[in-house]
């Protein structure tokens, strides 16, 4: 009884840290891309910058508001199969926002 117990606490353990490593990564992927953004980089290219750091399959918006850009990147974590399957994958996500630089 013990053994897959402890089965069962270890793989939501991991489980949990994937969910954290995914929300870093989206962190690191919507500050990156707010920042391409706020040099005047093109959508597409803001977009590119964003998937380059964001876990794999995520979703990229970005939103121009007078003054302002703001990126937002979505990831689906994967579950683990098994006894965990029944439970809906956790959505990782981060916004930044940069006021864009002054063009000479």
């Amino acid at each position: 009884m013990a053994l897959p117990t402890l089965a069962v606490v270890v793989a939501t353990a991991l489980w949990g840290i994937s969910v954290a490593a995914a929300r870093v990564q989206c962190v690191d992927a919507a500050h990156n891309a707010a920042r391409a953004a706020a040099r005047g980089e093109p959508d597409a290219a803001v977009t590119a910058v964003a998937r380059a750091a964001a876990p794999a399959g995520a979703t990229v918006f970005v939103q121009h508001n007078v003054g302002a850009v703001a990126v937002v990147v979505r990831a689906r974590v994967g579950v683990i199969g098994g006894v965990l399957a029944h439970l809906p994958a956790p959505v990782a996500a981060a916004t930044a926002v940069a006021v864009p630089e002054p063009t000479s």
